[in-house]
């Protein structure tokens, strides 16, 4: 039952994605942070909805932030090495991501604990251990590093240390990125031509993740309804632009109409006037309730002054 479950999702995903199945709308948020994190990057939600994962707002990348729904911010340092990112979240607050060496010749995965227990992942004899996602089953996923520079797809119950590997079919490198509790890991690989290919797999089967106009697919995170988050670059204009790709929805997000067309800034020369140019937008997260998490990144640009780049962090809820 469970594999003709799989099968029957994998196959009106990829009619999903190709045919715009139910174009779902979403309504963006913007989060407002205190000065000291105004440009931190959004990275996850819990299932329920009630805490948000920030990466790294510190000169000490080691230094991560964790913000919860009443706007307060609990700071922790991951030891080990030189710098951190987070990368998931689940339920119960538990946290994925991995650390670096400040020469990143080395990473190391970890789940962090609601209650503050640090766990370690590495895959034996691989100096790079990435991991990507975290569910409430214990279980997380991520890649590896070998030692010709290929990186393998695993999915590991994080306290057995038990590993699970799976390669995209004739790809040179496979990233799992996240994987929920019915089984299914969204990711991507590159073929020996270098090519990109966006998929979601049980390990066994899987299928192509296909955006349209996209020209390279970046799932980073899936829920329970087996919705897929992620981000892509348009071909169309070269910008980022997130989605989420489902059984029953499909929806591209673009945050750009919710920057303003100009802003002011004053670098104590003076006052200058910034005109928008453009944005990426990146989805992070969804939960069960189909609440997104996410950021964008946009340019703006003076004629006295060169481009500065800033960032805005934001949720979305579906309203139809």
């Amino acid at each position: 039952m469970r594999t003709r479950t799989v099968l029957t999702y994998l196959a009106s995903l990829a009619l999903a994605s190709q045919a715009f199945a139910v174009k779902q709308n979403y309504a963006l948020t913007p989060l407002t942070f205190p000065d000291l994190y105004s440009q931190v990057q959004l990275i996850g939600i819990t299932d329920d909805g009630s805490e948000l994962a920030v990466g790294s707002s510190s000169f000490d990348g080691s230094l991560v932030n964790l913000l919860t729904n009443s706007g307060n911010f609990a700071s922790f340092t991951i030891p080990g090495r030189e710098g951190a990112i987070l990368t998931g979240i689940n339920k119960s607050g538990s946290i994925c991501g991995f650390t670096y060496s400040a020469d990143f010749t080395g990473a190391t995965g970890f789940v962090r604990e609601s209650d503050g227990t640090l766990t370690k992942i590495q895959v034996p004899g691989a100096a790079y251990t990435f991991v990507g996602g975290i569910r409430n089953n214990d279980r997380v996923a991520g890649n590896y590093v070998d030692q010709l520079g290929m990186a393998h797809g695993f999915v590991s119950t994080r306290k057995v240390g038990t590993f699970q590997f799976w390669d995209y079919p004739g790809a040179s490198s496979t990233y799992l990125v996240d994987f929920n509790n019915k089984g299914l890991a969204p990711g991507y690989a590159f073929d020996s031509h270098g090519n990109q290919v966006a998929f979601v797999t049980d390990l066994q089967t899987f299928t192509p993740i296909n955006i349209p106009n996209s020209i390279g697919t970046n799932p980073v995170g899936i829920n329970d309804k087996n919705e897929v988050v992620g981000s892509f670059t348009d071909g169309t204009d070269g910008l980022s632009k997130g989605f989420v790709v489902g059984p029953s929805r499909f929806k591209v997000i673009d945050y750009t109409s919710h920057w303003a067309t100009s802003i002011i800034r004053d670098f104590g020369f003076g006052s200058s006037t910034f005109t928008f140019s453009y944005a990426h937008t990146f989805v992070t997260g969804i939960n069960d309730k189909h609440q997104i998490s996410g950021f964008s990144q946009a340019t703006y640009i003076s004629d006295l002054y060169g481009p500065i780049s800033l960032i805005e962090s934001f949720t979305g809820v579906p309203v139809n």
